[in-house]
């Protein structure tokens, strides 16, 4: 178990039209392409700072099939060992990892990359993603939704516990008190529901436009019984675009919409239960679910390898 220092609880509420970075604005909305395919990818194309590999696995039941690439920076690694962020939706991540984000990583802290993706040329594999994503409510188990199995998170996270990333974390020297977990989506809820079974696991998790309505509002019971253990305060970033839920009209919008609980409800329910924890949260002017992906994906990436450092916020008000 990771003993992470106690660090002063902050949120900051911030509009970004563009990435600090240097990319260029992204449109307000989008949706994902689910034909296109990610090769060649960087990965297939090389790169001067990182080296790739990639690992193939498959789920417990052998029902999906997982192709994991892992980028190791070229240079030697400190002395503690690399940073190393995780993320879901690896396809998609990696077709849209740009070889300058990886520069400029590469002259700051790097870190080891670990996309988590599947065994497909696609940037999504949408029916695996809902199941190994998505949360179920005891006694509930694998269940439909929309078609798809779903309800699988915890075996997908505990076969990662247990058997991936010891695998994984084997081959590369690895700061374990130096880890990250970035998910969009159904990829945030995922981070989120291991951070609050397994708060222990990484250092920082990175929920961006999570699904926080899913299984009617699951995850706000989950925050209501939230504890970290004692000497293990993980520090939680929560990213939603400003536009998200307003790229339909207000006719067209699912009617459990503005039933959901917001970002902002959510990290002032785990800061009541847990004072001790630190939460961010950051609207993101312009953007709506769709280019969340890319821009919380680059901003998580960056800040692996300290270069988007998280600034103080206002004490949160309590949640009745």
């Amino acid at each position: 178990m990771s003993d992470f220092s106690s660090q002063l609880s902050r949120r900051r509420v911030m509009g970004w039209l563009s990435l600090a970075l240097g990319s260029t604005c992204l449109p307000a909305w989008a949706g994902p392409d689910l034909e296109r395919s990610i090769y060649p990818s960087i990965a297939d194309r090389g790169h001067p700072d990182y080296h790739f590999d990639r690992l193939q696995v498959d789920s417990t039941d052998m029902q999906r099939h997982y192709s994991f690439w892992i980028a190791t920076p070229r240079r030697a690694p400190p002395p503690e060992g690399h940073p190393i962020i995780y993320l879901l939706d690896g396809n998609a991540a990696l077709d849209d990892t740009p070889a300058w984000l990886l520069n400029r990583m590469a002259a700051a802290t790097p870190p080891v990359i670990v996309y988590l993706g599947y065994a497909t040329d696609k940037r999504f594999d949408v029916r695996a993603r809902q199941e190994d994503y998505t949360p179920s409510l005891p006694q509930q188990g694998i269940f439909q939704s929309h078609g798809r199995p779903s309800g699988g998170v915890e075996t997908f996270i505990a076969t990662l516990v247990g058997t991936w990333l010891p695998m994984i974390e084997r081959a590369v020297p690895i700061n374990s008190m130096n880890r990250y977990f970035w998910g969009h989506s159904y990829g945030g809820l995922c981070v989120l529901y291991t951070m609050m079974t397994r708060p222990w696991l990484m250092s920082h998790f990175i929920a961006a436009s999570p699904s926080l309505g899913w299984n009617g509002n699951q995850l706000a019971g989950m925050a209501r019984q939230f504890s970290a253990p004692a000497g293990c305060i993980p520090a939680l970033w929560l990213l939603r675009g400003e536009e998200e839920g307003r790229e339909r009209p207000r006719h067209m919008r699912p009617a459990k919409q503005d039933q959901r609980i917001s970002i902002d409800e959510l990290a002032a329910l785990l800061e009541q239960q847990d004072p001790a924890l630190s939460v961010e949260v950051e609207h993101v002017a312009g953007l709506s679910h769709g280019p969340m992906f890319t821009h919380s994906l680059h901003r998580a990436m960056a800040r692996a390898a300290g270069l988007d450092a998280p600034a103080a916020r206002p004490a949160v008000q309590p949640v009745t």
